[in-house]
């Protein structure tokens, strides 16, 4: 019989124990007793790993079916072959282990032993993978450390201290606090650093940052920002010129408020939301698209809910760019432009109060039910128009025996009236009546046949301090403004463009609205 020697040289290499399968590379050369290698010989190997000694405890075995190549050499991999056991399982750290090695030379499973060598330098991937702190289990490695864990600082003061550059490739981080304190706290404490704390960037079609908040049962936030410092708590800007989307999106798409922004502190007078635009398009732009409502749609709503008693103002316009020019509110609507609602019951409540002059194009209305059909019908009434600004009294008086009968006016009719006219209308008589007595501390006085009645009406002009101290912008006649000749308040009445229009819009707000429902 053939004695067959066995050369045995282990090579070991450190595999990424991320990978699969685990192992660590044999090599050996087969010879006869002569010394003479057997070259491409195909033969059959057995591999156990013992624990403590040459004849430890047996936790591994495998075997192999082999060719040896051209010098007599086989090389294969421990712990990929044909086995029952786990060679994951093995916890090189507990313990000193033996490799050892049975042979068949005909390539079948009756092995001859040729001995057992101790794994003087085990593997050190494998090694790391059991250690005390850290255990790879398959594609994933976690650790068991209680405390905290620090890469590039000695003495970590977190679960996790990162204290160099974190490069995420694929994938994600997963932080999962189970007790109480924050998940993931990143500071930058070097008060020289201008560099941002973290910084984003995505050169993909997905989102830079993604932060879902899925606990229902806490009204807790799913991201807060909290500056203690001098600058903006979060900036966000849009640098690329060809991008129309927002720089911020808020997409609500269950109940509740899609961007809500506070002011806690009582002291502040600062406003909530502070909206700079140096463009010419315009700063908010509020839009509801929904087009199967169940009940009236308010696009925007201000309100004041304080129960103070001082006039809190709701919304407050100011548009002032030079003298003469700015609209601070403006209002298009196909039914109302605007609608000022009074809900207040005091006689000095108003619907729509202006303090100045007031115009319009078109006539002035009071705008009631129908009385003799309130649900069908509605009933208008006109103002009276005039190139004068003029105040009407009326009344009617009746004449004594003596045919004289003194009015009184309000006793504010001095202060706010002058340059008086008169009309007087008989009642029951033909006989014409006079003024025997015109408006003097606040009364006139009535002359005609004795016991009838006269209907009067008193025209004057308006006098009040506003009118005295306005009386250039009172007037019928005016030329138009140097940037408003050529344009129209109703080009269309003209043959004219709507572009000729005095309030025409030229940041085209509608057909922005347009675009932004395609």
């Amino acid at each position: 019989m053939k004695t067959i020697t066995l050369l045995l040289a282990l090579a070991i290499s450190t595999i990424a124990f991320a990978q699969t399968p685990e192992a660590f590379n044999y090599q050996t050369a087969v010879r006869d007793n002569s010394g003479n290698i057997l070259a491409n010989q195909n033969v059959g190997i057995e591999l156990q790993i013992r624990q403590g000694g040459a004849t430890g405890t047996t936790v591994y075995t495998e075997e192999h079916n082999v060719t040896t190549n051209n010098y007599g050499i086989l090389n294969l991999a421990v712990g990929t072959g044909t086995t029952s056991d786990t060679f994951s399982s093995i916890n090189w750290n507990t313990d000193t282990y033996w490799l050892q090695v049975s042979l068949d030379v005909t390539g079948g499973t009756t092995y001859t032993l040729m001995g057992a060598s101790q794994l003087l330098s085990v593997p050190y991937a494998l090694n790391a993978r059991t250690d005390n702190d850290w255990t790879v289990d398959g594609n994933n490695m976690y650790s068991n450390v209680l405390e905290n864990v620090g890469i590039g600082v000695s003495v970590p003061t977190s679960k996790l201290h990162i204290d160099q550059i974190l490069d995420v490739d694929a994938g994600f981080i997963n932080a999962n606090q189970q007790l109480f304190g924050n998940a993931m706290e990143l500071r930058t404490v070097n008060a020289a650093n201008g560099s941002s704390t973290i910084y984003v960037i995505n050169g993909g079609d997905g989102m830079g940052i993604n932060i879902e908040h899925n606990n229902t049962g806490t009204t807790s936030r799913g991201l807060q920002v909290a500056n203690a410092g001098l600058g903006e708590a979060m900036f966000l800007t849009n640098t690329n010129t060809l991008n129309t989307s927002g720089v911020l999106t808020v997409n609500q798409q269950t109940q509740g408020y899609a961007l809500e922004i506070q002011t806690t502190d009582l002291s502040n007078t600062d406003p909530v939301g502070h909206f700079n635009h140096f463009g010419t398009g315009t700063s908010v732009l509020g839009i509801n698209q929904n087009n199967t409502p169940t009940s009236e749609i308010t696009v925007g709503n201000f309100l004041y809910l304080g129960n103070d008693t001082r006039d809190h103002i709701a919304v407050d316009g100011f548009s002032s760019p030079a003298d003469g020019f700015g609209i601070g509110v403006r209002g298009i609507g196909a039914y109302y432009g605007v609608q000022g609602i009074q809900d207040g019951t005091q006689s000095f409540s108003y619907a729509v109060f202006g303090t100045g002059n007031t115009g319009a194009t078109g006539v002035k209305s009071f705008v009631i039910d129908h009385p003799l059909d309130p649900a069908n019908k509605t009933l208008k009434h006109y103002s009276i128009e005039s190139n004068e600004v003029l105040n009407l009294y009326r009344g009617n008086a009746s004449l004594d025996a003596n045919g004289l009968a003194t009015v009184e006016l309000p006793e504010y009719f001095d202060a706010i009236n002058k340059n008086f006219s008169y009309q007087l209308t008989p009642i029951g008589t033909p006989e014409q009546p006079y003024i025997a007595k015109e408006i003097n501390g606040n009364s006139f006085t009535i002359a005609g046949r004795p016991n009838t009645k006269v209907s009067w009406v008193v025209y004057a002009n308006r006098n009040d301090l506003h009118v005295q101290r306005n009386k250039a912008t009172i007037v019928d006649e005016l030329d138009k403004p140097a940037n408003r000749k050529g344009k129209y308040y109703t080009p269309e009445y003209y043959g004219q463009p709507k572009e000729k229009g005095i309030n025409f819009d030229p940041s085209n707000l509608k057909k922005e609205i347009k675009e932004i429902q395609q």
